[in-house]
C-alpha cells in the first residue's frame, strides 16, 4: 500500500493535483460525467455501489436534498465529511454510509492523490407498499367468474403450497386476482395479506422541450425478481415509446410474496402532466 501513496509524487505535482481536484469537487456533482478535467487528472469514484435505501431507523419520513463534502484519501477512504446542505434526521446516517464505503481515489498522472469531493444526494419518502391486483386478460377473468371463483382460489393455494416441486407464484397471483375480480373476498384478502406490488423507484422525467407535456398512459412490463423491467409494451405514441426505452434502465422494487421476490407483470402509469 505504501508504494502507492501520494508521497511518491513530487511536491510541485501534489500541489497542482490538490488544487485541480479541489476545483473539480466544487464544479462536478456526484455521478456527473468527467468532462472538462485538466490533463492527467481523474476524479474519485465509488469502488462499489452504496445502498441508499431509505433508512428504517428515522423517526419520521423526511425528504429533500443533502450535500456532503468529504476528503477521499489516497487509500480510497472518505474522511473529514462535512454537511453543507442539511437534512437533520439523515446527516449522521449519510456520513456513516460514505465513511464506510470504498472509493477509487483521484489520480494525477496515474498516481493516487488526496482530494475533496462534493456528494449531492436526494432522498424521497418511499411509498407504502400498495395493494396489488395483477394484470389480467379477459380469458383469465372469464375462467373465474361466478361459481368458478372458489375453484380458482383453491387452484391458486395449491400452486403456492405444492406437494413437491416449485411454487408458481405469478400464476397463483393471477388466479387470486381473477377470483377477487369475480367478487370473492377471501381471494382479495389473500392478495392484500401476502403480496406486495412492484414499485418504480426512479423518477423517469422527459427531456426538456420534448413536447410530452400532458401525455399519459399505461405501460405493461415484466419486472424480474431482481427489480429489472423487460419486455415492456404499451401505446404506439412517441411519449410511450420514449418511456418504454428507459424503463429497462430504471430501478424497481420487485413483487413480493411472503417476503420472497418473484417475477410478474406490472402496469406502470406514465404521466407528463406536471412538465
Amino acid at each position: 500500500m505504501h508504494a502507492w501513496r501520494a508521497g511518491r509524487i513530487p511536491r510541485s505535482w501534489s500541489w497542482f493535483a490538490a488544487f485541480a481536484l479541489s476545483w473539480l469537487a466544487c464544479t462536478h456533482r456526484s455521478g456527473e460525467a468527467p468532462g472538462g478535467f485538466p490533463s492527467g487528472v481523474t476524479r474519485p469514484r465509488l469502488a462499489s455501489p452504496i445502498d441508499w435505501s431509505y433508512p428504517p431507523e428515522t423517526t419520521a419520513p423526511v425528504a429533500g436534498a443533502l450535500n456532503v463534502r468529504c476528503v477521499i484519501t489516497e487509500e480510497g477512504r472518505a474522511e473529514e465529511c462535512q454537511v453543507s446542505k442539511y437534512i437533520p434526521e439523515l446527516d449522521r446516517w449519510v456520513i456513516a454510509k460514505l465513511e464506510g464505503a470504498s472509493f477509487v481515489p483521484a489520480t494525477y498522472r496515474g498516481m493516487p492523490v488526496r482530494s475533496s469531493y462534493l456528494f449531492d444526494l436526494r432522498f424521497d419518502v418511499p411509498e407504502a407498499p400498495g395493494r396489488w391486483r395483477p394484470p389480467l386478460d379477459p380469458s383469465q377473468i372469464d375462467a373465474c367468474k361466478g361459481t368458478k371463483a372458489q375453484g380458482c382460489m383453491a387452484a391458486a393455494l395449491g400452486l403456492l403450497s405444492p406437494d413437491g416441486g416449485t411454487r408458481e407464484v405469478d400464476r397463483a397471483s393471477r388466479l387470486l386476482g381473477a377470483a377477487c375480480a369475480a367478487g370473492l373476498p377471501a381471494a382479495c384478502r389473500r392478495l392484500d395479506e401476502s403480496f406486495q406490488a412492484p414499485r418504480l423507484l426512479d423518477d423517469v422525467s422527459p427531456p426538456p422541450a420534448s413536447g410530452f407535456a400532458g401525455a399519459e398512459g399505461d405501460i405493461v412490463c415484466w419486472i424480474s425478481a431482481m427489480g429489472h423491467a423487460h419486455d415492456c409494451r404499451g401505446p404506439g405514441s412517441a411519449p410511450a415509446g420514449w418511456f418504454i426505452e428507459r424503463l429497462p434502465g430504471a430501478r424497481f422494487a420487485p413483487a413480493i410474496f411472503e417476503g420472497e421476490p418473484f417475477e410478474t407483470e406490472y402496469v406502470v402509469r406514465f404521466s407528463f402532466r406536471r412538465y
